[in-house]
């Protein structure tokens, strides 16, 4: 059955445990969705150009001669909210410009010319997009000139859709025991917990082309795909193919308005957040200038924010997205290597119609959308956690208590990778939620 009173939420499985009388564990992910109707939708931002660098860079080819033309990747412009989609001209410049050509439209990054020199190359990819925030933006990406005979992983489309069809091709592979791999994986899954679709290259075989089918995900945002080459049955990948931009499968909708909330107290100091014209630009330096201040209120003007906090000071801070549509923050490092927004403070934290995540692009893999790793209250009114390693962490024996209040948590992540919405630790006293689990509801 479902209570509206306090009650046990169950979490997930692992040394990480509920301590509510009664609750029932799963290693499920679970997703608390709260449909809201559609309204105005803010003016959208460039928040990056995919695909982003991994170790090691994955747009690559081998410098040989006869290379001329081959593509080496598709660069996308990553949106917020992610639909429309991009729909302006890319370009590039930098130190290397004359070795490569890129499609203004399309975005495919190919060769110039042959290019023979096994070395580091550098661009610039400039994205730019009249009537949105953000443009033009410019990112820089090195590609990587391998020495003939070195494996690597090229694919046929870099922009695929939910559950669609993607050739892989790999060459040099060494398959020493005739047990080579690719798979297909979230390129920033938790504790490498495996591919969720994989393939032999075959016995014998040094050069092979493996089809693969996309899984079917349903989200309002991108998801990030890429391929690995594992050798002899290890989960050590040898090469990497560029990180594919799965398409959105469904329109962004924002929340129904203004978010109503009224805090447990009242502000001795209010601050403000937003592009241009407020006392900060990024919700990051508004915090930092309230941590000598209890009782502060941040209100950060609806759009995205390149940014990622670390809560410490004030003992109660509430930030609250004004403008009718969710205030979001992510698009880089997560601090600390854990989360958008990590929490220490040991007193109480609201977050109050925001949007946090896409940690896990850029991060350690381990991160959450909200890391709490300090003993301390927090109070989720309204948000959405999306995209990251995790939605909500906390660390063991830290006496916290959480409500959650109309509140979408999504972590997009493959069933068979250890990636739970919420990952409670055992000091958790208490989660309140207008809807908690109990043994009467199966997951």
């Amino acid at each position: 059955m479902i209570r509206k009173s306090l009650c046990c939420l169950a979490v997930f499985v692992g040394s990480l445990l509920g301590v509510c009388a009664n609750a029932v564990t799963t290693s499920k992910d679970i997703d608390i969705i709260v449909t809201h109707a559609p309204t105005s939708q803010t003016s959208q931002t460039i928040v990056g150009i995919n695909p982003e660098l991994i170790t090691p860079s994955s747009l690559q080819f081998i410098a040989q001669s006869g290379n001329a033309g081959i593509v080496v990747g598709t660069v996308t412009a990553i949106m917020w909210p992610a639909t429309p989609l991009f729909s302006g001209t890319y370009s590039i410049s930098g130190p290397d410009v004359a070795a490569f050509l890129i499609n203004k439209s399309t975005g495919v990054l190919s060769l110039a010319g042959d290019q023979t020199t096994a070395r580091n190359y550098s661009i610039n990819v400039v994205a730019t997009r009249g009537g949105v925030s953000g443009s033009p933006l410019t990112k820089a990406f090195t590609v990587v000139g391998l020495p003939p005979g070195t494996p690597i992983i090229t694919v046929d489309n870099y922009t695929p859709s939910p559950g669609g069809t993607v050739h892989v091709t790999v060459k040099n592979s060494p398959n020493t025991l005739g047990t080579d791999w690719v798979g297909l994986e979230f390129p920033r899954n938790y504790r490498s917990g495996g591919p969720s679709t994989f393939e032999y290259v075959g016995n014998g075989l040094h050069d092979a082309t493996l089809t693969f089918t996309l899984p079917k995900i349903f989200s309002d945002n991108y998801t990030y795909l890429n391929f690995r080459l594992l050798v002899n049955n290890s989960f050590s990948p040898i090469a990497y193919s560029p990180v594919m931009t799965v398409q959105p499968s469904t329109a962004w909708i924002p929340p129904s308005g203004t978010n109503s909330f009224v805090a447990p107290w009242t502000p001795a100091r209010t601050l403000t957040v937003c592009p241009a014209g407020c006392d900060f630009s990024l919700p990051s330096a508004a915090v930092a200038a309230a941590s000598s201040t209890d009782f502060t209120k941040i209100t950060v003007q609806a759009g995205a924010y390149v940014d990622c906090m670390r809560v410490g000071a004030p003992a109660h801070l509430w930030l609250q997205g004004v403008g009718g549509d969710f205030a979001a923050m992510g698009w880089t490092l997560p601090c600390n290597s854990q989360g958008t927004i990590v929490f220490n403070s040991g007193g109480q934290l609201i977050i109050d119609n925001m949007a946090l995540g896409d940690v896990a692009q850029g991060g350690s893999g381990n991160g959450g959308a909200i890391w709490v790793s300090g003993g301390g209250d927090l109070q989720l009114r309204n948000d959405y956690l999306h995209d990251s390693s995790m939605g909500l962490i906390t660390q063991n024996s830290q006496p916290n208590t959480f409500e959650i209040t109309n509140t979408v948590l999504a972590t997009r992540m493959p069933s068979t990778t250890i990636a739970p919405s919420l990952m409670m630790g055992r000091g958790v006293k208490t989660i309140c939620t207008t809807i908690c689990f109990s043994r009467g509801l199966e997951l």
